[in-house]
């Protein structure tokens, strides 16, 4: 799994679950929370985290996880992740959040229903909103949706907003729609329901017999992200020592092994941001 970084690399503050429990009250603000995996970051989410911002008098805080919890209970199905978990904060941050909680899901956590979960929110928090999507679900056998969250909220005087679904077309955008377009090769279909695009972090990534100045090709099961099927696709490369006044563009052909990089590949590449399909 990808690491987030050092922590000092945000100005949002990022703290780890069981260190959040072992300390108490690390926050002396009140919060505004909300909960779940949020891969990709599409334009659902996005209303999510603008509901926890605009709360003013309070700090929006994000409890997210290091892994999806389908991950880690059905390895065999999950399909690969839209975003990294270093992407993830970083885009988090970009939207305004200011603090996150990382879970570092595992079977004995997955063990945890629901109300024990919110109850250890609420021994070491101020909370004053919840704001969570239509098809919330979380605890032990997802035990507490939107509707019971939100029973529990009012009994201690904690506002709940209930986010209703963002559409693209006639279906309604969520993760794993995004990843069927990305996995089928539809990756502009998936750039419009995405906030910031799709896009493959290879900072750390090794290539395949050295770099050039003109191509570097990495070992397909290198990436944690999904990727399309094969075929040839426009991109733009981004990182440091990249020219700064000009798009550096490039072609990337996704084959069954291997994915390549054509373009002016000088500098040190930190993400590939996938535009669309040219084959």
């Amino acid at each position: 799994m990808s690491s987030p970084g050092d922590a000092t690399e945000y100005s949002m503050r990022v703290i780890d679950f069981n260190d959040f429990v072992k300390k108490g009250k690390p926050y002396r603000n009140k919060v505004s929370i909300s909960i779940g995996v949020f891969d990709g970051l599409h334009r659902g989410h996005k209303k999510i985290i603008e509901g926890i911002i605009s709360n003013q008098g309070t700090s929006p805080l994000i409890i997210t996880f290091k892994q999806s919890p389908v991950a880690v209970l059905k390895k065999g199905v999950f399909p690969g992740y839209i975003t990294t978990l270093r992407q993830k904060l970083d885009r988090m941050e970009k939207l305004g959040v200011t603090d996150i909680i990382l879970i570092d899901f595992s079977l004995d956590f997955s063990r945890l229903s629901g109300k024990e979960f919110l109850d250890i929110l609420n021994e070491r928090l101020e909370i004053a909103k919840f704001v969570v999507g239509y098809n919330f679900g979380f605890g032990y056998k997802r035990d507490t949706d939107a509707g019971k969250l939100k029973e529990w909220a009012k009994k201690r005087g904690i506002e709940t907003e209930i986010v209703q679904p963002v559409y693209y077309g006639n279906e309604v955008i969520s993760s794993s729609r995004i990843r069927r377009a990305i996995l089928s090769g539809e990756v502009e279909m998936a750039n419009k329901m995405l906030v910031f695009g799709y896009s493959l972090r290879v900072e750390g990534l090794s290539p395949i017999g050295g770099e050039s100045i003109s191509s570097i090709s990495y070992e397909r099961n290198e990436f944690e992200q999904i990727l399309p099927k094969a075929g040839s696709f426009e991109v733009e490369l981004h990182g440091k020592d990249m020219p700064a006044d000009t798009v550096s563009r490039g072609i990337l052909r996704i084959k069954r092994d291997s994915v390549s990089l054509e373009g002016d590949t000088r500098g040190s590449i930190e993400e590939i941001i996938i535009k669309k399909r040219i084959d």
